[in-house]
């Protein structure tokens, strides 16, 4: 899994750089000097200055090239959307509000939810994610994204 600031090469004239991207096992030799090709899955966290960029260019391009899955992350509200791509088009598969437990359909074993600063990962789950925290908007105000992948 890699986070911004990196250069996603979609093709001659696009280039992206996505909050959050995954590249399965399979995929790994699009990785270069940039990520050339499409990546498995790509994030975008919501601010008040991209909100229709993410959720109408980005979101219409990454479709376009076939990025299997999107998940667009809104501090703001608390939630996830994870959008896989059928027959060419993103279907919304899951919305995760303030709750562990979404799944992804493309990094398997990949767990994704929104958690408050103080509750805890449960032990279970322990050594399988990784935590970071999401700056929102509003001011003193703050989400924990957590996303993680089993080996």
């Amino acid at each position: 899994m890699f986070v911004s600031a990196l250069d996603v090469v979609l093709s001659q004239h696009r280039v992206v750089q996505p909050d959050v991207l995954f590249i399965a096992k399979d995929n790994l030799d699009i990785i270069q000097d940039r990520i050339r090709g499409v990546p498995d899955l790509a994030v975008e966290v919501i601010s008040p200055g991209s909100w229709k960029r993410d959720r109408g260019e980005k979101k219409a391009l990454y479709e376009q090239v076939g990025i299997a899955e999107y998940w667009i992350v809104d501090p703001e509200s608390r939630s996830i959307e994870v959008f896989s791509l059928a027959k060419g088009v993103y279907q919304l598969h899951s919305r995760a509000a303030p709750q562990l437990g979404q799944r992804s359909g493309c990094a398997v074993g990949c767990v994704v939810g929104l958690l408050s600063p103080n509750i805890e990962i449960p032990p279970s789950l322990a050594g399988r994610v990784a935590r970071a925290t999401l700056k929102s908007t509003s001011a003193d105000q703050s989400t924990d994204n957590v996303a993680g992948q089993t080996h």
